[in-house]
């Protein structure tokens, strides 16, 4: 065998390991480029569901400081609707594959959640209870929905 084919047989087989490596750094890069994908989608619908969260929070304080000045039972339903609401979007957004940081956070909003629907009242329209036990009643009300608001906000930053 000539030097010249020797020569060429070692080009080809530097050329071919050398076009081996480019398709395997493609496809890692194409795969790389995927998950990155996946990820900014689940960010994006992450963001997007804790944005209602603070809509829904926003439209719950609203109801409720209406009903508890009007006693009007349409308020109080929508309390409640909004209140439901909001649950069914704390469990999308549980739904989603999120970081191990991000699911604490949630579990501390979804605790939180869950301790304000315990402790939340609405009162009775029978106009029983003294203005300063209402006055009171609100005011609770709205620290507790501020602190799930504070938390809301922590889980989407």
């Amino acid at each position: 065998m000539k030097i010249a084919t020797k020569i060429a047989l070692g080009y080809g087989v530097l050329i071919t390991l050398l076009l081996g490596v480019l398709v395997y750094q493609l496809v890692v890069i194409s795969q790389s480029a995927r998950r990155s994908e996946d990820l900014a989608a689940i960010n994006f619908r992450a963001g997007v569901l804790t944005l209602q969260l603070i809509r829904d929070l926003d439209q719950i304080e609203e109801f409720t400081q209406k009903f508890f000045v009007t006693a009007d039972p349409d308020y109080g339903a929508q309390v409640t609707a909004t209140r439901e609401a909001f649950s069914r979007t704390l469990g999308e957004i549980r739904l989603l594959r999120l970081s191990s940081a991000e699911a604490q956070e949630l579990e501390r909003l979804g605790a939180a959640w869950k301790e304000a629907v315990q402790a939340a009242q609405l009162p009775q329209p029978s106009g029983s209870r003294s203005p300063q036990g209402m006055q009171a009643a609100l005011a609770g009300e709205m620290a507790r929905l501020e602190n799930l608001r504070a938390q809301t906000l922590g889980f989407l930053l």
